[in-house]
């Protein structure tokens, strides 16, 4: 159960990591933005985007947590025709 003297009494420690053979990098372009609901019309707009630790590539750290956020952000600077970018 990892170190339990790193924890909150009664907090049990934890790690994500993918299955065997998962495809982490498919599910993670897939996370990176998605629609819950169909548009009637045209293109759906991808409006739902998941990023962190556990949907990484390189899970357990917080540079994990920073790598994903830093693919999410990529991705609706180009939904907006790279008009915004982080840092200016």
């Amino acid at each position: 159960m990892g170190d339990q003297g790193l924890v909150s009494p009664g907090v049990r420690a934890g790690c994500h990591s993918w299955n065997v053979g998962a495809r982490s990098w498919e599910i993670m372009s897939r996370l990176e933005a998605f629609t819950l609901v169909g548009q009637p019309h045209g293109q759906p707009i991808r409006k739902v985007h998941v990023c962190g630790e556990a949907v990484s590539d390189f899970q357990g750290f917080i540079e994990s947590a920073l790598r994903s956020a830093t693919r999410v952000i990529r991705v609706l600077a180009k939904a907006q025709d790279n008009t915004w970018s982080p840092g200016g």
